[in-house]
């Protein structure tokens, strides 16, 4: 019996050439190395395996969700009189460690917004000097406000 077997590539999907079943080859589409090795990895249980530990992700911690990505909270940092700084790591495919500082209250986020409007006009100096000391300033990444808070 003859099986045929066809050679995707697991980034965009186009065919790959036969060599792809016993050597490492580039994808001719989007440029990706495609190693062969003793296991396969279908996607859908790749996505699976990702959408799952992406939901157990909290484990107990705090979570909070931000535009879009969700951050679990690893420690906290510093608490002041109008917000909480706290160490945190962007759950998904692409994990990051971040530094979020987040208003205790809804009424307290107009100073969180006073503070980045000061960073933001700090970085946009041009005197002498200011390329040195505004490479050590915080990065304002964004203001607004969090998606919410949840225990995991």
């Amino acid at each position: 019996m003859l099986s045929l077997l066809a050679l995707s590539c697991p980034q965009c999907s186009a065919p790959l050439p036969r060599a792809a079943r016993w050597r490492t080859v580039n994808c001719s589409y989007c440029g990706a190395t495609i190693t062969r090795g003793e296991e396969t990895v279908e996607r859908e249980s790749f996505r699976a395996a990702l959408l799952r530990a992406n939901a157990e992700a909290g484990g107990g911690a705090r979570v909070v969700q931000w535009r879009g990505a969700r951050y679990r909270v690893l420690a906290t940092l510093g608490t002041g009189e109008h917000s909480e700084v706290l160490f945190a790591e962007r759950l998904g495919a692409l994990p990051e460690r971040v530094t979020l500082k987040l208003a205790r209250e809804p009424s307290d986020n107009d100073v969180l917004v006073r503070e980045g409007a000061v960073l933001q006009a700090l970085q946009d100096l041009s005197i002498p000097g200011a390329a040195y000391f505004t490479r050590r300033l915080p990065q304002l990444v964004g203001v607004g406000v969090a998606e919410g808070w949840s225990d995991g």
